[in-house]
């Protein structure tokens, strides 16, 4: 029988579910969402199993919890960017400056992504969840063309959000590949120019 899923009040069990959530990011991302269990978890954060469940369902509800943070990270740095987007006359400088930035931080969660696609098939919240993600920075995205061109209206906006999201996830997950240096950073001037000229 489950037990009752409970936040934690007090300084002591909120320490203990920080390990918890420390614990499954680096077992994630270290051998992957289906090579991870609740028991290997709660090993690793240095208390039981049982304790693990006093405050997630299972290992997709940790999960969750850990996207959901990296989420917000990202949802404020997108702003950030998108606002600096808008007021710099050097645009090329600042997307290359938030494409390198994100191709890091994917390669820092290399194994969080990589099983998200199938995790999100398997898992309706977690499915749930990134979609709404998607739509939030589409929303930020759309936002700033309409800001850009508010004197005129912008033909099948939507799909050219769509289009720039889609390019750019693709190509961090090419990108993060590349092992030679200068073959890397070429790739990411020529992303970056056709971003560009697609969006300006």
């Amino acid at each position: 029988m489950q037990q009752n899923i409970r936040e934690p009040k007090q300084k002591r069990a909120i320490e203990k579910k920080e390990c918890l959530i420390n614990a499954a990011f680096e077992l994630f991302n270290e051998k992957g969402f289906y090579n991870t269990n609740s028991k290997e978890i709660a090993k690793k954060a240095g208390v039981s199993t049982g304790l693990f469940y006093n405050y997630f369902k299972d290992k997709s509800d940790i999960f969750l919890e850990i996207l959901n943070r990296i989420s917000h990270k990202r949802y404020l740095k997108t702003e950030k960017f998108l606002d600096k987007l808008s007021k710099e006359n050097d645009k090329r400088k600042v997307l290359k400056s938030f494409f390198i930035e994100n191709i890091k931080l994917l390669s820092e969660l290399a194994f969080i992504y990589k099983d998200i696609e199938t995790i999100k098939k398997e898992y309706k919240e977690i499915g749930k969840y990134n979609d709404k993600n998607k739509q939030y920075i589409k929303k930020l995205m759309m936002d700033l063309f309409n800001k850009i061109n508010s004197k005129e209206n912008i033909e099948n906006l939507d799909i050219k959000c769509e289009i720039i999201m889609t390019t750019i996830d693709a190509n961090y997950i090419l990108i993060s590949k590349i092992e030679n240096q200068d073959d890397k950073v070429k790739f990411i001037d020529e992303i970056v120019c056709l971003i560009h000229d697609y969006m300006f």
